[in-house]
């Protein structure tokens, strides 16, 4: 009896947890931050961003110049953070795979600081936020431990550090979203207020990891947001970042430009003519399949690709390397 009660509290807390990591980015956003109390210490932060001062909350934030992380020669935007050391290692995990998922889709670094000037600070602090763009020196990206370590919410404060605000503020939000004004708590309206924001020329989202839910800081359980033309299309479901997402980062920080395209290319041949078995001309090393079992394979990174020591077995073409140049 006693082992069948304990297999029934097993099999509920497994499916609470998965219920839970099944939730979109703002559902977890607004479960962390809507009982937040800010300390004195802490930056003035609104919703899930973070402001200088009070006149700062009502400037163009990353329009205005300086807000771009640099774009380094080799074509890459290197963006250097921290990591403060009171989370556990699971945490640190997830964190670090959110700051990873940019390589694989982008020509955005986050890359360990080494004494550079502007960087991230990652931090538990009261909440989830960040600061949109960079703002110089250090600038604290808050992942609190209760709430916030989830891989899309990882993205999406990333999201804010690199310029990107949410997406029911975009400019061109009344052509898509109307806000139900009538159903929001009384002093969070401003969490709708629209920005001249980096559209890109990527079309309106539904699906973005920036946009929040049908029923965000409703005042009455009805919904604070509906769809335009169609009020029954489903939005603000994402649990990382969407095509349009990537898209926008990507135009904004010309990751797919022809100067980026030719440094990997030349990264490429380079990397493939100091390779044992690399046949002159070819760009493919040569390699029975038997000697290839047991090699630890690892996921491609566009313009980033990890060599095995040269003890290793190995066998590769390099137009899976170029789909993923095209690609970006």
């Amino acid at each position: 009896m006693a082992f069948m009660k304990l297999t029934v509290l097993l099999v509920l807390s497994t499916c609470c947890w998965a219920e839970e990591k099944e939730l979109s980015v703002s559902e977890l956003l607004w479960k962390a931050n809507k009982d937040v109390v800010h300390t004195e210490d802490e930056h003035l932060v609104i919703d899930d961003i973070a402001y200088d001062n009070e006149n700062d909350r009502n400037a163009d934030q990353c329009t205005s110049h300086g807000c771009m992380w640099p774009r380094s020669a080799d074509g890459r935007v290197y963006v250097p953070y921290v990591i403060a050391n009171h989370y556990t290692s699971r945490e640190l995990s997830i964190i670090q795979r959110g700051l990873d998922s940019f390589r694989d889709v982008s020509c955005i670094r986050f890359v360990k600081h080494t004494g550079q000037r502007d960087f991230l600070s990652i931090q538990s602090h009261n909440g989830c936020y960040s600061y949109v763009g960079r703002r110089g020196y250090s600038q604290t990206v808050s992942l609190d431990r209760q709430g916030c370590i989830y891989h899309s919410t990882v993205q999406h404060e990333l999201l804010h550090a690199l310029g990107f605000n949410h997406e029911q503020c975009r400019s061109d939000r009344d052509q898509h979203i109307r806000v139900l004004w009538e159903n929001i708590q009384s002093g969070l309206a401003y969490a709708f207020d629209k920005h001249d924001t980096l559209n890109m020329n990527t079309p309106y989202d539904y699906n973005s990891v920036m946009q929040y839910h049908r029923y965000a800081f409703s005042a009455n359980n009805k919904p604070t947001m509906e769809p335009i033309p169609d009020p029954n299309v489903a939005f603000g479901e994402a649990t990382e970042m969407s095509k349009n997402d990537i898209d926008r980062l990507n135009r904004l920080y010309h990751c797919g430009s022809e100067n980026g395209r030719e440094e990997r290319q030349r990264n490429r041949a380079g990397r493939a003519a100091h390779l044992p078995g690399a046949e002159a001309g070819s760009g493919n090393l040569k390699r029975s399949s038997s000697e290839v079992v047991g090699l630890t394979t690892q996921p491609w990174a566009a313009g980033n690709l990890v060599w095995p020591g040269k003890s290793a077995g190995w066998e590769c073409s390099c137009a899976a390397r170029e789909r993923d140049d095209e690609a970006t």
